[in-house]
């Protein structure tokens, strides 16, 4: 919990990993769990590879970050489908942030 404590301490809302292979977002602490702001956790998926895990397809994640209205975040997870040789938008996830 220490570093958790910590890096919602820092000015950053989002750490990004840049290839875990399984895509996923998720809250740093849950509720109840004192932080000093929100903070949350963005897994990227696997771009382009030929070594995926099983059932998990090639992914990407799309970030958008609006400068005016409320602080938030918005994820949009795109996976590829094999079947139309393309990326497609299946999951958005918004994170509720602080300044």
């Amino acid at each position: 919990m220490r570093g958790t404590s910590a890096l919602s301490g820092l000015s950053s809302s989002r750490c990004s990993s840049p290839n875990g292979c399984l895509p996923y977002v998720r809250q740093l602490a849950a509720a109840g769990d004192e932080l000093a702001r929100a903070a949350w956790v963005v897994q990227a998926g696997t771009a382009v590879s030929s070594r995926t895990r099983d059932g998990v397809p090639n992914s990407v994640n799309v970030l958008h970050h609006a400068a005016a209205g409320p602080v938030q975040c918005e994820v949009e997870r795109w996976d590829y489908k094999a079947e139309v040789e393309r990326f497609a938008p299946v999951l958005r996830t918004v994170l509720k942030l602080t300044r």
